[in-house]
């Protein structure tokens, strides 16, 4: 896709520090998060400066051929947040090249690959260390440690294949709109 392969990319928070949360993990939250802001999803999907978006909760990334655009967007989608449903966007928004990569949801997103974050890598290697001494001292089957090697692998291996099958509709998308 052109916007996400060599156009700008805007990663933002959008809900201001000063607002009380409710804990991820509890579907109340991901009730709320929906509530609130489905009609910022559907704002930027109608925007044509838009390329594509997502959004985990309050996190989202879009994406736009251009600096300028994201600015408008973001400011369009500021006003309208701010006016519809009293919310702020956080001030500390990135705007940069998308080839740069960034990392999202605890996955490291560059074009045509996904791998985890740094932090969730970490945790991982913990995870694992303590499976593998957990299976030494038999308090695990063999098969416990053979599925938690198989879930971790499968969570970057199906993230890049969906990711792949992405970029492949957005570049079809994109020869389309005559891009």
């Amino acid at each position: 896709m052109r916007g996400a392969a060599g156009g700008e990319v805007f990663k933002e928070s959008l809900l201001t520090p000063h607002m009380q949360w409710l804990p991820s993990g509890v579907l109340t939250s991901q009730h709320f998060a929906n509530f609130y802001l489905d009609g910022a999803d559907r704002r930027l999907l109608t925007n044509p400066a838009v390329r594509a978006c997502v959004r985990y909760m309050d996190d989202m990334v879009l994406w736009c051929d251009s600096r300028a655009e994201v600015r408008a967007v973001r400011n369009d989608l500021a006003a309208w947040l701010a006016t519809e449903r009293g919310l702020a966007l956080k001030p500390d928004a990135r705007v940069q090249r998308s080839g740069v990569g960034i990392t999202f949801c605890g996955y490291r997103i560059l074009p045509g690959t996904l791998r985890l974050s740094r932090g969730k890598q970490c945790r991982y290697r913990v995870l694992r260390a303590e499976w593998e001494s957990s299976w030494v001292r038999e308090q695990i089957k063999a098969l416990w440690l053979q599925q938690g090697y198989a879930a971790g692998r499968g969570a970057t291996t199906a993230s890049t294949a969906a990711l792949a099958q992405a970029e492949r509709a957005g570049q079809a998308a994109g020869s389309d709109a005559g891009g």
